[in-house]
């Protein structure tokens, strides 16, 4: 982001453009105007989103300072914390502390003094305890809330344990109450609650109706999650056309997982025709931040000579940074860098070819649920 220019907003359709751009990325629209710091912060604040697997809570958190920044309960100053995140430190960043906040920080890959900042503003901003623990005390909320702002709440509360023990289906249940009343971020978790079964039985189908619903509010969490559902056929018949069509819908948030996802499209010519120069330039940018899988890729792209000039160094480069990162993720048991590191030995990526030991990261990945990691295991079974 150019620190010294104001974000713009487009006057139409009110998405967000970067300093310099003439039109709108997302309705290509020419009128556009400065951004004001709410919008600019709310733009920072979703680029920290988890650059691996997000984690539910953590996720959840930041769609709450979303939803408090677009309502104004933040002060501007939020701005300069938010966009304090310098993507060139990431090298120099090293967190040992063991607990859940620091291994989402690391998965971040945002210096800590960031996210607590962020954190401490938040909760001063709003007169909450952002990081409480949970107790056996009774909710600050009303105990038969009407209003959809009410019950997200007191999911909420249910879901971060604030004031009360964290209660997956209390959480599960009022999401979906402020949900039917059209309130976004619940639309969303309630989603994500039918999608990883959390308080609820798992339902792909429910998921895909409640991300769409959120996902045509222009809420990108749910644009990128409805986007992945297309692609896999989970929920909804597989439709690589509507997969392609949430994940640009989405691209203007800068979601480095909507980017990976919509350069392998490109690649592959599923969905739209197929562009390995596109696909490059979307591995890319998702690779700059910091997202292992688009950095895999994209050292694919360097080895082969797809879409770019061949060039090895490059391909051995982002490899390394690729493995680097899941490594040290899947040493702490994250499922997605268990089957991003099963993938690389699987395809010989930075590493020498090694069935067993993608069998075994694979194997680890499956366990703890990961679909795409079990699909991966039926495959390499049905070649032996």
């Amino acid at each position: 982001m150019d620190k010294g220019n104001p974000m713009l907003r487009c006057t139409i359709c009110r998405a967000l453009a970067y300093p310099g751009t003439n039109a709108c990325p997302k309705c290509g629209g020419m009128e556009l105007e400065p951004a004001a710091d709410s919008d600019i912060t709310l733009t920072s604040i979703i680029s920290l989103v988890a650059l691996t697997d997000p984690d539910a809570i953590w996720e959840s958190r930041i769609i709450s300072y979303a939803d408090d920044i677009s309502a104004g309960a933040l002060t501007p100053l939020i701005r300069q914390l938010a966009v304090a995140f310098d993507s060139h430190a990431i090298d120099a960043i090293r967190v040992d502390d063991s607990s859940g906040a620091k291994d989402i920080m690391r998965r971040w890959h945002l210096a800590d003094g960031v996210i607590d900042a962020i954190i401490d503003a938040y909760a001063a901003a709003t007169g909450r305890q952002a990081m409480s623990s949970p107790t056996e005390s009774e909710p600050q909320h009303s105990t038969d809330p009407s209003s959809a702002d009410e019950q997200y709440e007191l999911a909420k509360a249910y879901w971060f344990g604030q004031g009360v023990r964290r209660d997956d289906r209390q959480a599960a249940y009022w999401f979906e109450k402020a949900a039917e009343q059209g309130h976004r971020g619940a639309q969303y978790s309630a989603g994500w609650m039918h999608q990883h079964g959390r308080g609820v039985p798992q339902d792909y189908a429910k998921a895909a109706s409640w991300y769409r619903k959120a996902a045509e509010q222009d809420q990108p969490f749910a644009q990128r999650n409805l986007g992945m559902l297309y692609e896999q056929g989970r929920g909804v018949e597989q439709d690589y056309r509507q997969a392609a069509y949430w994940f640009e819908r989405s691209l203007h948030w800068n979601d480095p997982v909507s980017q990976c996802h919509l350069g392998t499209l490109y690649h592959n010519g599923q969905g739209v025709p197929q562009d390995d120069r596109q696909a490059v330039e979307l591995y890319r940018k998702a690779a700059e931040r910091n997202f292992a899988d688009a950095q895999s890729n994209l050292g694919a792209m360097y080895e082969h000579g797809w879409g770019v000039e061949r060039n090895l160094s490059r391909a051995t480069y982002w490899y390394g940074k690729a493995l680097d990162l899941y490594r040290k993720s899947a040493e702490r048991g994250i499922p997605s860098a268990q089957r991003g590191l099963g993938r690389m030995y699987q395809e010989g990526r930075g590493v020498p070819q090694d069935i067993r030991q993608a069998v075994m990261w694979y194997r680890k990945a499956a366990e703890q649920g990961d679909e795409e990691a079990k699909q991966q295991l039926k495959r390499i079974e049905a070649d032996q």
